[in-house]
């Protein structure tokens, strides 16, 4: 009782955990997207701010610069010019400026004329004679007979922008008439068009600035909102570069400040700065964020009143269905074991001593014992003692390589040896399982067939060649039964095991977890906590075995990523003990570009990134006839170099879109002039009927196909043949087909 009222504790626990962390989730999700929103929000304003700059700095100039061809095109005002007359001078410029200030009264324009020899004729405002250089670089261009440009001056607290443009009389210069605006034109105009108020700060390091407010090297020159910038910019420790939000007090400010003016020189002069209040929009956000979180508190509260209100009766239910489970998996052991007994198939399993430790029923009706009999006795029991040295070597080759197939001949109690066709599968480290097949009958009639024959071969030699023939082809019939039945009843047996081995791993790790509530023990001990978990790693290293074993050669399913130095690892892993055994060693290698040198793949960070997008099994099989080629291509020059080692290296390069994987060995290599067709449908350098010449070709077919990569070989250096593959990584932004 006391332990199914823990376990409803844990239940209700993480089912409290897993609702507050979706209620959190919920919160942070909607929080962001706000922000994300108010983020993109003052992108766009940014964007916009920048644009209108530049739209308004071009309007202003096609206005400065049509209005100094209107003057540069008045005939009176030229003659004016030329006959340095005042008084007509005075009355000419009186119209135009007339006319400009109608047409912006709000705005403060400046004309200047300057003669030829550089001195002053005409001036607008005496706030330009603050200027520190008597003649605007506009001016100088312009006198120079340059194109007509835009300059800026920064006269007293204020900077203009000027445009100048060359005055000519009967074709003689004559002078440059020069008009130019106060800055406030920019900020006008932006505060019109996108809310935004604009200071201008000049640099005192390109001229000294008096009467102005100071912030580091910059100065504040005169506009229409000097309080707000004032504040502003006193907030700001670094005035170089102003971050995008401001805030003062209780005021916060969206700051826009990377654009410049500079003279004509290419030196700059100062950075203008737009701003605007945007406390009401903080304020929102912040209200929006406290509405959010207040909202998923509530909903977290009154949820986990529903699930405590109706707790009670989905534990009852779950542990409802645990009794259940467990009556189910004890039904099925019983069946696994019925199913064991009544198999056609001798099944036993022995130790390390080669003591029996398991028999099913068609095994003991075999050797003619009883089940408590065979528990006391070993193999050997069972074999003649010229056999044994033959029982020893199978046993071995069976441990070393994790199977072995083979004839062992049993004699059962009446002294009768028995043939048997067995499979024996490494089980643990020392244990084998043995799946036998009678063929005792089949050894008869061969016996009984060759007696025959020998009978018959004194009546007729026509007789004896028509009954040789008949004999062989009912041995090569018998032999391809036998082995039809060996890999029917082999797959059969595979099944079985992979089905019915997960049931009593299940019902293993159910017992190791209830050990605690069952002897009374504190399950909170070091010891107990240790047994535990070395207990289930090993159940769980079972289980992983069985799914290793029942994925590793599927091909089929849905595309998915995997990760390419995972399935060479598990792929060379695979193969190492058999490969080894033959001394052959295998090396697994990496770099990444724009490295030179190789190191051993140690499963760093960057390896995790080397992925691609199809069917692992595919990619599995691929290296698997590879590998295979190579062990075979070793094996075949060692038959001719008994003392040579043999070494397959695959090397890994990969860069920040691509991968190559190679595989290269010592053997034999291919003749330079059949190199071109190994990859080619049934196309093989063996004569072995057990090569088909279809290996390599699925090679090419897969990785160009079904990966969309490249395949290439070639002889190396060392003799032997190197495969390389080549493929794009796969990104998880990328789209899926």
């Amino acid at each position: 009782m006391n332990h199914n009222q823990g376990i409803k504790h844990k239940i209700f626990i993480y089912a409290s955990i897993v609702l507050i962390t979706t209620c959190t989730l919920f919160a942070l999700s909607n929080i962001s997207l706000r922000y994300m929103e108010y983020k993109a929000e003052m992108t766009q304003e940014s964007y916009l701010v920048e644009n209108n700059q530049r739209f308004i700095s071009s309007q202003l100039s096609r206005l400065l610069k049509s209005n100094l061809n209107r003057l540069i095109s008045d005939p009176e005002l030229l003659e004016a010019v030329n006959s340095r007359n005042i008084p007509l001078l005075m009355g000419r410029m009186s119209i135009h400026t007339n006319a400009l200030d109608f047409e912006y009264p709000d705005d403060t324009f400046v004309f200047r004329i300057i003669a030829a020899d550089g001195n002053l004729i005409f001036s607008s405002d005496r706030k330009t004679d603050h200027c520190p250089k008597p003649v605007s670089e506009a001016v100088a261009n312009a006198l120079s007979g340059k194109a007509a440009g835009t300059a800026y001056e920064i006269c007293s607290d204020r900077v203009f922008q000027f445009s100048a443009l060359p005055m000519y009389y009967k074709g003689m210069l004559i002078g440059s008439v020069e008009l130019g605006t106060s800055l406030e034109f920019y900020g006008r105009a932006m505060e019109q068009s996108t809310g935004y108020s604009m200071a201008v700060l000049a640099d005192t390091s390109a001229q000294k600035i008096e009467g102005v407010p100071l912030y580091g090297r910059y100065a504040l020159m005169q506009n229409t909102n000097n309080t707000m910038f004032r504040r502003l910019l006193g907030s700001v420790k670094d005035h170089n570069s102003i971050p995008d939000m401001v805030s003062v007090g209780n005021m916060h400010y969206r700051v826009s400040d990377d654009m410049r003016f500079y003279s004509s020189g290419g030196r700059e002069l100062g950075r203008f700065i737009y701003a605007k209040d945007v406390t009401p929009h903080v304020t929102a956000m912040l209200s929006y964020t406290l509405r959010v979180i207040f909202i998923t508190l509530v909903f977290c509260f009154l949820s986990l009143l529903l699930i405590r209100s109706g707790f009670n009766k989905t534990v009852g239910a779950l542990e409802n269905l645990h009794e259940e489970t467990i009556n189910k998996l004890v039904i099925s052991e019983a069946q696994y074991r019925e199913y064991i007994d009544n198999s056609p198939m001798s099944i036993f399993t022995t130790n390390d001593s080669k003591i029996f430790t398991e028999v099913n029923l068609r095994f003991l009706q075999a050797v003619g014992l009883t089940k408590k009999e065979m528990m006391t006795r070993s193999l050997y029991d069972f074999i003649t003692a010229d056999r044994r040295n033959e029982l020893n070597k199978f046993y071995s080759r069976a441990l070393h390589e994790g199977h072995n197939e083979g004839i062992l001949h049993i004699i059962n109690r009446e002294g009768k040896e028995v043939a048997m066709m067995t499979k024996a599968v490494k089980l643990g480290e020392k244990s084998l399982l043995f799946n036998c097949l009678d063929i005792s009958r089949s050894v008869e009639m061969e016996q009984k067939l060759r007696e025959l024959n020998l009978e018959l071969e004194s009546v007729n030699k026509n007789l004896e060649r028509r009954i040789e023939e008949e004999v062989e082809k009912n041995r090569r019939q018998s032999h391809v039964l036998s082995e039809q039945k060996k890999l029917a009843d082999m797959g059969l047996m595979v099944s079985a095991i992979a089905h019915q081995w997960r049931q009593p791993l299940n019902a293993l790790g159910l017992m190791i977890q209830s050990i605690p509530d069952n002897l009374d023990i504190d399950e909170t001990t070091p010891v107990y906590t240790e047994f535990e978990q070395m207990a289930m790693n090993l159940v769980k290293k079972m289980s992983d075995t069985i799914d290793n074993f029942r994925l590793f050669f599927e091909t089929g399913g849905k595309k998915e990523k995997f990760n390419v130095v995972d399935e060479l690892k598990n792929t060379n892993a695979l193969l190492s003990v058999h490969i080894a055994s033959k001394n052959i060693k295998t090396r697994f290698m990496c770099r990444r570009e724009p490295d030179i040198h190789f190191s051993p793949c140690q499963g760093c960070e960057r390896c995790s990134e080397i992925t691609l997008y199809g069917l692992p099994g595919e990619f599995r099989q691929m290296l698997i006839n590879i590998l295979n080629n190579s062990y075979e291509a070793i094996l075949e020059r060692m038959e001719k170099q008994p003392d040579m080692e043999g070494n397959i290296s695959i090397n890994i390069v990969c860069s920040d879109e691509r991968v190559t994987v190679s595989i290269e060995d010592n053997g034999t290599g291919v003749p330079p002039e059949i190199i071109g067709r190994i990859f080619e449908p049934y196309f093989t350098t063996k004569n072995d009927a057990k090569f088909s010449g279809i290996g390599l070709y699925m090679v090419r077919v897969l990785t160009e196909q079904s990966l969309g990569g490249k395949v290439a070989a070639f002889n190396n250096h060392l003799g032997g043949l190197t495969v390389v593959m080549d493929f794009k990584l796969f990104r998880s932004q990328e789209p899926v087909s």
